[in-house]
């Protein structure tokens, strides 16, 4: 179980001083290699916030998941003012992927095997559909519900033997992508299996996921005609992804190096070509890291980078950076310290601000989730939330 982790002790903002806004980054990778090398510990926590301020902090609500008292995964939203908390879900199972509306700030969500859909305040529950129990060898692969994503014009879409949409109008529900399972000596064998990632900005186009028996990759699915537009690019493709303003393409970002390779790629919407940003390469130790990528109203790409000659262990040590769209030109770190605890974030539409969740150390959030922390792109100094937990979505 994660444990419940609060903090109501105002701590003292030390950022490491290994560079300054605005310098080189390419040093900067050098500067954090050399910090690995010697295991110096990463910057301090920022202060937690923990008094209601005079404005808000954040640009709308944040929804989140977090343990209840009996240790159960339930969504909670956190105010504008990023003080005030309330639990939205009482499910006698943990919660799993859920989505708000941008609309009326509906919440779609999975617990149980059951499609679910609450009111913002958590008023009003109703079940779309029961998946049944997940018991069979290839129940997993046929019946499990997954990823709920609301599309732009209301309805719903999400994994169930493949790609599905909820129609509210009809109450009914439409596959328009099966998941490919062959059987051999008795045994499911997944060679295809889809769920929604994202909507692009126009609504156009949906991001999937493609899961294979071992790995992955994601493809883009064009909601008029319902083709699926793989990448160019082979093997495994993932992970931090986010559509361009404009809908023409996804930056899908790595930041670690194994299974899959680290660095930053550009997936066209319209052909499937990707375009290499940031590469990595073990042979010549060469490594790049990158992790949520967004571009700017300013045009600029703002994201989370490293450059190291080693494969660290453990979360890859990150500075908070903006270029231009490459992610080359005219990179410059927008912070000092080295991030070296990052487990996930969400970026403000407008790119003002980015909450990252810290791990927290010796508990169920050292590699998932943790603290959220407000860092800002004007400079301010970080300022740590009134809550903890994984996976946010903004609410309207």
């Amino acid at each position: 179980m994660r444990k419940r982790y609060y903090t109501l002790i105002i701590l003292t903002v030390l950022l490491a001083s290994c560079s300054t806004p605005g310098e080189s980054v390419d040093t900067v990778g050098t500067i954090v290699s050399g910090t690995l090398n010697a295991q110096t510990p990463g910057a301090a926590s920022p202060d937690i916030l923990t008094d209601v301020p005079a404005s808000y902090l954040l640009p709308a609500s944040l929804f989140f998941l977090d343990q209840d008292g009996s240790g159960l995964d339930q969504i909670y939203r956190l105010a504008q003012d990023g003080v005030s908390l309330t639990q939205v879900t009482y499910e006698p199972a943990d919660v799993g992927g859920f989505d708000v509306s941008r609309l009326d700030g509906r919440l779609v969500y999975v617990s149980n095997n059951q499609l679910l859909l609450v009111a913002a305040d958590g008023s009003g529950r109703q079940t779309l559909l029961d998946g049944g129990p997940l018991t069979a060898n290839d129940s997993y692969y046929t019946n499990r519900i997954s990823s709920p994503r609301w599309a732009p014009d209301g309805r719903v879409v999400f994994g169930f033997g493949g790609l599905n949409v909820y129609d509210f109008n009809t109450g009914t529900t439409t596959n328009v992508l099966s998941n490919v399972v062959e059987y051999g000596g008795g045994y499911p064998l997944p060679r295809e299996l889809f769920s929604p990632i994202e909507f692009s900005p126009d609504g156009t186009r949906l991001l999937v996921s493609i899961g294979w028996m071992e790995g992955g990759t994601m493809g883009i699915y064009d909601i008029a005609s319902g083709a699926l537009t793989p990448p160019s690019l082979q093997g495994i493709f993932c992970c931090s992804t986010q559509w361009a303003p404009d809908s023409s393409a996804v930056y899908v970002a790595s930041s670690s190096y194994g299974m899959i390779s680290s660095g930053l790629w550009r997936f066209d919407a319209a052909t499937g070509l990707v375009a290499t940003l940031l590469s990595s390469d073990v042979n010549s130790s060469t490594f790049n890291f990158a992790d949520l990528p967004l571009i700017g109203p300013d045009g600029q790409l703002y994201f989370l980078f490293s450059y190291l000659n080693v494969n660290p262990e453990g979360h890859t040590p990150l500075y908070l950076v903006r270029s231009a769209v490459d992610g080359v030109t005219g990179r410059t770190a927008l912070y000092p310290e080295s991030l070296t605890d990052i487990n996930g974030g969400l970026w403000a539409p407008d790119a003002s601000l980015l909450v990252l969740a810290r791990a927290i150390p010796d508990t169920d959030y050292e590699w998932e989730g943790g603290q959220f922390v407000i860092y800002y792109m004007d400079g301010r100094s970080p300022l740590g939330l009134n809550a903890v937990g994984r996976y946010m979505r903004w609410g309207p």
